[in-house]
């Protein structure tokens, strides 16, 4: 049918604008379910105390930050699901390499993202709380330095 050869054409045109493959995690559709998932496991896990949730959540971050190539226009959304879940770790835990691994997705998000984008203000406001989280938990202020600079 004609509405066949128009979504093909689309998912083929969507995987030559993003580098990502068609058939790749099923889909540019399934990696942005993902990238949501992994924000809604992180803000159960701070309900239900369930570590599983949490590791879920880091899990599907991880492999959709891996599945989404640089330069494509939803990599600053999905990383910052994963800086999230990465955080909320770090937080929860005292994890310190929890935290630095979400300063450094949420600088990613930032960098990858157009300064026009309203996102991108919003990531930016991440990023400092994350910097701020890591600064209360390793008294280290390179990084905040480092920020400034």
């Amino acid at each position: 049918s004609q509405n066949l050869v128009e979504l093909t054409t689309t998912e083929r045109d969507w995987a030559a604008l993003t580098g990502e493959r068609r058939e790749s995690a099923g889909g540019w559709e399934r990696a942005d379910t993902e990238a949501e998932a992994c924000g809604r496991y992180a803000a159960e896990f701070k309900q239900s105390r369930d570590t599983a949730r949490l590791d879920r959540a880091i899990g599907l971050g991880r492999s959709v930050a891996a599945a989404t190539p640089a330069g494509h226009p939803r990599r600053g959304v999905r990383l910052d699901h994963f800086a999230t879940a990465l955080a909320t770790r770090g937080e929860e835990f005292g994890d310190h390499a929890a935290l630095a691994e979400a300063v450094t997705v949420e600088r990613e998000a930032v960098a990858c993202t157009s300064a026009g984008d309203p996102l991108r203000v919003q990531f930016m406001g991440n990023l400092a709380v994350n910097l701020n989280a890591l600064l209360h938990a390793t008294g280290d202020l390179a990084h905040v330095m480092d920020a400034i600079d």
